[in-house]
């Protein structure tokens, strides 16, 4: 009987979202509004809040700025890294990374919004393993999609 009680007890303990250690670093004013939404979205999924990081954000936005500028949409960037290997040439020794990209969209909310709703992007938002984030957005007139966005994912070994 007693393992009972015990069973009943443990749940219905209050569930409250894990707590992270406090960021240290903000990103660009530009950003800090998608990086607000996102840990939002992982807040109310019973995620802790992901930290801006210079070297996931630097790996973000030179994605970003290389999909727009040779006007292509792929996780392998033009020189043939994978989102991993990209990080790691940035400086960012990860344990765990991952990758979301979108374009064509007018704003980080609209991006964002996208992601949410896709399984595999829904994913990496939400994962318990990532505890750093980096955003990336470029827009080039006159390419296949105008505005790229990226959010590169880790947790440093």
């Amino acid at each position: 009987m007693r393992e009972l009680v015990l069973a009943l007890l443990l749940a219905c303990a209050p569930v409250t979202a894990p707590r992270a250690a406090a960021c240290t670093a903000a990103p660009p004013a530009a950003e800090r509004g998608a990086l607000d939404e996102i840990n939002r979205f992982r807040a109310r999924n019973g995620r802790a809040p992901l930290c801006y990081n210079s070297r996931t954000d630097a790996a973000a936005r030179w994605l970003a700025r290389d999909m727009a500028a040779k006007d292509y949409f792929s996780h392998t960037d033009g020189l043939g890294r994978d989102g991993g290997r990209r990080l790691a040439a940035f400086g960012y020794a990860w344990r765990w990374w991952g990758e979301n990209i979108a374009a064509g969209y007018a704003t980080w909310h609209t991006a964002i919004a996208t992601w949410e709703r896709s399984p595999e992007h829904r994913a990496n938002l939400l994962s318990p393993h990532f505890r750093e984030i980096g955003l990336g957005r470029a827009y080039r007139a006159g390419s296949t999609y105008g505005t790229y966005w990226t959010a590169d994912f880790g947790a440093r070994r």
